[in-house]
């Protein structure tokens, strides 16, 4: 994998120009990808500020100072024009929305002169943005996969007829996403991967609405989302189709509902952190209904003691280990 990376410091904007314009991307060789975790993480790339891509090769920005090392609208308008084009896949940017100063690094033109410019962009990560002023229709229709970390959107944002369907989409730290968030997201046709954290204006009610028009997914992760038995209940009626499914910081949930689970029978993944309130026997007596397990993560709590021995007898072909 070849690497270009662009380096901000401290010095001058004028200066950065300076150094960057003598910068050459290499040029892309066969369309080799760094594909990210399945729940959106960066995989190699964790920790990288700026932007990133991968398309035969890798680029990123990283900070020189602790402000000059993120983009601002205009130092990326002019390394918008250095990307590989058609070649690129993957794009990673980072704004200055906790920063203080030019938080919007987005906008309505940026957007469209991407599109342009990407045509085969299929995977967004988004970080420290702010993207009230701009319709979610504005993102380049070509995109599968969008990952935002702590980033502003508007109250309805994921509508629109011209907008990209989505694939998988992971929200983390996204203080505004609600109810209704969830339920426009429903809609999406082709939406298989769902990731969740810190979401603490969703709801079980919203959960449950939303539940028969996710029924395609195949990958869902709620973390530190509040979800009770009745968002539990949902899940296990409509999304039959789960090969993975983790549920951490569920401090609400009760073991009435986790026994719906067991009705996941095509279920392979189960990362499971429920808190105190559920003791680990109904925890193993769960596991033992989903015989198709194959790797089973629990919290310390539910592994105490002989628990680890008993759900490895009862399923000999699964690998257990503690929750992250």
């Amino acid at each position: 994998m070849r690497r270009f990376r662009y380096l901000p410091s401290p010095a001058s904007p004028r200066d950065n120009r300076s150094r960057s314009r003598n910068r050459k991307l290499p040029g892309a060789g066969a369309e080799t990808e760094v594909e990210p975790d399945q729940d959106g993480g960066s995989g190699g790339a964790a920790g990288v500020t700026g932007f990133g891509f991968t398309a035969g090769f890798e680029a990123a920005a990283s900070a020189g100072s602790a402000a000059g090392g993120l983009l601002s609208s205009r130092s990326f308008r002019f390394l918008l024009r250095r990307l590989p084009g058609p070649d690129l896949r993957l794009l990673r940017l980072r704004g200055r929305l906790r920063s203080g100063s030019e938080p919007r690094l987005l906008s309505p033109s940026l957007l469209l002169a991407l599109s342009r410019r990407c045509p085969r962009l299929q995977h967004l990560s988004l970080l420290d943005t702010d993207l009230r002023p701009l319709p979610y229709s504005h993102l380049p229709l070509s995109l599968t996969r969008l990952r935002l970390e702590r980033c502003e959107i508007p109250a309805s944002w994921f509508g629109g007829n011209a907008a990209p369907r989505l694939e998988r989409l992971v929200l983390l730290d996204v203080p505004a996403f609600s109810d209704r968030h969830l339920l426009d997201l429903a809609t999406w046709s082709r939406l298989r991967s769902l990731v969740l954290r810190g979401t603490y204006r969703l709801t079980d009610s919203g959960i449950q609405r939303a539940a028969p028009r996710l029924e395609k997914l195949e990958f869902l992760a709620l973390r530190d989302c509040g979800v009770g038995d009745v968002a539990v209940e949902s899940i296990s009626r409509a999304v039959k189709s789960l090969r993975f499914l983790e549920i951490s910081g569920a401090h609400s949930l009760t073991k009435q509902g986790l026994a719906h689970l067991t009705t996941l029978q095509h279920l392979e993944t189960l990362i499971l952190d429920p808190g105190d309130k559920i003791p680990p026997g109904d925890v193993v007596s769960l596991c033992q209904a989903l015989p198709q397990l194959r790797n089973l993560q629990l919290s310390p709590t539910h592994l105490g003691g002989d628990t680890i021995k008993t759900l490895q007898a009862i399923l000999p072909h699964c690998k257990v280990s503690p929750a992250p």
